[in-house]
């Protein structure tokens, strides 16, 4: 089946006479704001607003155009799409989530970590804690996501993320040593397994 495109224009547009959407369903934080904008202040826009010319609606794009208008930008780069209301539901519903699902190939992450360094320094930090993140596994997930020896526990197993307690995680650490010595069982086999319950009960 051949792909048919959407796209029928493109324009740098007056940001304050961009549509927010009604259905959007997204909440943007002052934290991700706060990140969006130091990288943008420092890299510049490398990625249009979307916006459906049937209906005059922001498909993908609400946080740009709101900054935009908030920092008096004179215009923002948009790509025009020709989209049904019907089509405009289905892209919002599955846009953000579906790029959502990649996983990470942790190795290349930091690699490519390692090797910038961001002027804005909420940024820098962000991007260093998202490293250590990243990090983490079933079997080695004893490095909190903070700098806080006692903060919360950062867990990733495959494509499950998640915070717990760091007195919680210390106490099922010592119940999967104490399983794997009274049962023999492997510790990287029960570890998985509890971190996964721990993760599933923080994501609650």
């Amino acid at each position: 089946m051949t792909w048919e495109s959407k796209i029928v224009g493109e324009d740098d547009v007056d940001p304050s006479q961009l549509l927010a959407n009604p259905q959007n369903w997204r909440i943007h934080t002052q934290a991700q704001e706060q990140l969006l904008s130091g990288v943008i202040n420092e890299v510049g826009i490398v990625q249009r607003v979307v916006v459906n010319a049937v209906t005059g609606h922001v498909v993908d794009g609400h946080l740009r155009v709101a900054m935009a208008i908030s920092q008096d930008q004179p215009t923002i780069p948009v790509s025009y799409v020709e989209l049904t209301e019907d089509e405009e539901k289905k892209v919002l519903a599955t846009f953000d989530p579906i790029g959502g699902l990649a996983s990470p190939d942790v190795e290349k992450f930091n690699s490519l970590a390692s090797d910038i360094r961001f002027d804005d320094p909420g940024v820098q930090k962000w991007l260093e804690d998202e490293a250590a993140s990243l990090k983490l596994d079933g079997t080695s997930a004893d490095v909190p996501l903070s700098h806080d020896p006692n903060g919360p526990v950062s867990v990733r197993i495959g494509d499950l993320l998640g915070k717990i307690p760091k007195d919680l995680y210390d106490e099922v650490q010592m119940e999967a040593e104490q399983t794997r010595t009274d049962e023999g069982l492997g510790a990287d086999d029960l570890m998985t397994t509890l971190v996964r319950r721990m993760v599933a009960a923080a994501r609650d």
